[in-house]
Protein backbone atom coordinates (compact mmCIF):
# COMPACT_ATOMS: atom_id res chain seq x y z
CA UNK A 1 0.00 0.00 0.00
CA UNK A 2 2.62 2.03 0.75
CA UNK A 3 4.63 1.89 -2.16
CA UNK A 4 1.22 2.43 -4.23
CA UNK A 5 0.88 6.11 -2.87
CA UNK A 6 4.73 6.26 -3.84
CA UNK A 7 3.90 5.64 -7.06
CA UNK A 8 0.82 7.84 -7.09
CA UNK A 9 3.05 11.06 -5.71
CA UNK A 10 5.89 10.07 -8.59
CA UNK A 11 2.98 9.63 -10.95
CA UNK A 12 1.81 13.21 -10.47
CA UNK A 13 5.04 14.89 -10.53
CA UNK A 14 5.76 13.53 -14.26
CA UNK A 15 2.25 13.92 -15.48
CA UNK A 16 3.57 17.51 -17.14
CA UNK A 17 5.89 15.70 -19.12
CA UNK A 18 3.79 12.67 -20.74
CA UNK A 19 1.15 11.27 -22.40
CA UNK A 20 -0.47 8.89 -19.82
CA UNK A 21 -3.75 9.65 -19.19
CA UNK A 22 -4.59 9.95 -14.67
CA UNK A 23 -7.72 8.65 -13.65
CA UNK A 24 -9.62 8.90 -10.57
CA UNK A 25 -10.70 12.35 -8.65
CA UNK A 26 -8.31 15.61 -8.50
CA UNK A 27 -9.92 18.35 -6.21
CA UNK A 28 -7.45 21.12 -6.13
CA UNK A 29 -8.32 25.01 -4.80
CA UNK A 30 -5.47 28.21 -4.79
CA UNK A 31 -4.63 29.32 -1.11
CA UNK A 32 -3.40 33.14 -0.47
CA UNK A 33 -0.41 31.77 1.45
CA UNK A 34 1.36 28.35 2.48
CA UNK A 35 -0.63 26.84 5.63
CA UNK A 36 0.56 25.98 8.82
CA UNK A 37 1.56 22.37 7.97
CA UNK A 38 1.78 20.68 11.56
CA UNK A 39 -2.12 21.77 11.71
CA UNK A 40 -2.82 20.19 8.42
CA UNK A 41 -0.90 16.96 9.45
CA UNK A 42 -2.63 17.17 13.01
CA UNK A 43 -5.78 17.62 11.31
CA UNK A 44 -5.64 14.57 8.75
CA UNK A 45 -4.46 12.76 11.71
CA UNK A 46 -7.40 13.55 13.85
CA UNK A 47 -10.00 13.37 11.35
CA UNK A 48 -12.29 10.23 12.32
CA UNK A 49 -12.07 7.57 9.46
CA UNK A 50 -8.17 7.92 8.69
CA UNK A 51 -6.12 5.30 10.25
CA UNK A 52 -2.47 6.29 8.98
CA UNK A 53 -1.06 9.61 7.42
CA UNK A 54 2.62 9.80 5.85
CA UNK A 55 4.06 12.91 5.31
CA UNK A 56 6.84 13.73 2.64
CA UNK A 57 8.35 17.03 1.31
CA UNK A 58 10.04 17.39 -1.90
CA UNK A 59 11.50 20.41 -3.22
CA UNK A 60 12.84 20.77 -6.77
CA UNK A 61 13.99 23.20 -9.41
CA UNK A 62 15.70 26.19 -8.59
CA UNK A 63 14.80 30.22 -9.19
CA UNK A 64 16.63 32.89 -11.85
CA UNK A 65 18.61 33.56 -8.44
CA UNK A 66 19.77 30.10 -7.64
CA UNK A 67 18.93 30.97 -3.95
CA UNK A 68 15.93 29.18 -3.33
CA UNK A 69 13.72 25.96 -4.91
CA UNK A 70 11.15 26.56 -7.75
CA UNK A 71 8.62 24.24 -6.13
CA UNK A 72 8.22 22.54 -3.23
CA UNK A 73 5.67 20.25 -2.42
CA UNK A 74 4.26 18.93 1.10
CA UNK A 75 2.23 15.65 0.55
CA UNK A 76 -0.10 13.98 3.03
CA UNK A 77 -0.34 10.23 1.72
CA UNK A 78 -3.86 9.28 4.20
CA UNK A 79 -5.55 6.12 4.34
CA UNK A 80 -8.64 4.75 6.62
CA UNK A 81 -8.62 1.34 8.57
CA UNK A 82 -8.16 -2.02 6.49
CA UNK A 83 -11.01 -2.54 4.45
CA UNK A 84 -12.67 1.17 4.61
CA UNK A 85 -11.60 1.73 1.15
CA UNK A 86 -10.12 5.31 1.70
CA UNK A 87 -6.81 6.89 0.41
CA UNK A 88 -5.83 10.21 -0.94
CA UNK A 89 -2.89 12.75 -1.00
CA UNK A 90 -3.92 15.87 0.33
CA UNK A 91 -0.49 18.07 -1.16
CA UNK A 92 0.07 21.68 -0.55
CA UNK A 93 2.25 23.02 -3.43
CA UNK A 94 4.39 26.41 -3.65
CA UNK A 95 5.92 27.69 -6.69
CA UNK A 96 7.91 30.81 -7.44
CA UNK A 97 7.49 33.30 -6.75
CA UNK A 98 4.45 32.50 -3.96
CA UNK A 99 1.92 30.00 -6.43
CA UNK A 100 0.26 27.91 -3.49
CA UNK A 101 -2.06 25.03 -4.49
CA UNK A 102 -3.93 22.76 -2.09
CA UNK A 103 -4.76 19.11 -3.91
CA UNK A 104 -6.75 16.25 -3.18
CA UNK A 105 -6.37 13.22 -5.19
CA UNK A 106 -7.50 9.58 -5.61
CA UNK A 107 -6.09 8.65 -8.77
CA UNK A 108 -3.90 6.34 -11.00
CA UNK A 109 -1.95 6.33 -13.94
CA UNK A 110 -3.34 4.54 -17.16
CA UNK A 111 -5.74 3.01 -15.24
CA UNK A 112 -9.44 3.68 -13.25
CA UNK A 113 -9.25 3.23 -9.30
CA UNK A 114 -11.63 1.15 -7.84
CA UNK A 115 -14.99 3.01 -8.08
CA UNK A 116 -15.18 1.54 -3.98
CA UNK A 117 -12.12 3.76 -3.50
CA UNK A 118 -13.91 6.63 -4.94
CA UNK A 119 -17.22 6.35 -3.32
CA UNK A 120 -15.47 5.81 0.08
CA UNK A 121 -12.69 8.43 -0.33
CA UNK A 122 -14.55 11.44 -2.23
CA UNK A 123 -16.73 12.05 1.33
CA UNK A 124 -13.05 11.41 3.37
CA UNK A 125 -11.51 14.39 1.02
CA UNK A 126 -14.43 16.60 1.76
CA UNK A 127 -14.23 16.38 5.66
CA UNK A 128 -10.67 16.35 5.51
CA UNK A 129 -11.13 20.14 3.74
CA UNK A 130 -13.62 21.23 5.73
CA UNK A 131 -11.65 20.40 8.78
CA UNK A 132 -8.76 21.86 7.12
CA UNK A 133 -10.49 24.77 6.23
CA UNK A 134 -11.55 25.50 9.96
CA UNK A 135 -8.82 24.57 12.32
CA UNK A 136 -6.14 25.80 10.35
CA UNK A 137 -7.89 29.04 9.27
CA UNK A 138 -8.00 28.85 5.66
CA UNK A 139 -10.94 31.09 4.77
CA UNK A 140 -12.67 30.17 1.84
CA UNK A 141 -11.02 27.14 0.83
CA UNK A 142 -14.10 24.49 0.60
CA UNK A 143 -15.75 27.44 -1.90
CA UNK A 144 -12.56 27.30 -4.31
CA UNK A 145 -12.32 23.98 -4.50
CA UNK A 146 -12.71 22.53 -8.21
CA UNK A 147 -13.09 18.26 -8.50
CA UNK A 148 -12.58 16.94 -11.63
CA UNK A 149 -13.34 13.09 -12.39
CA UNK A 150 -11.69 11.27 -15.10
CA UNK A 151 -12.66 7.59 -15.65
CA UNK A 152 -14.60 7.45 -12.88
CA UNK A 153 -18.00 7.95 -11.25
CA UNK A 154 -18.70 11.25 -9.16
CA UNK A 155 -22.10 11.07 -7.49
Amino acid sequence: MKFCLLVLIAAALLSLSSCDIFYGVYRAAPLNSRPNLACVRDVIEKTPGIAEVQYRHHEGGTTLSLKSPANIADSYFYRGPVGSHVLGVLQIDWSYPGNVVLTDTLQDLDRKPPQEDIDHSRPMMKLVEQRVESECEIVGLTSKVKERCQGVQCP
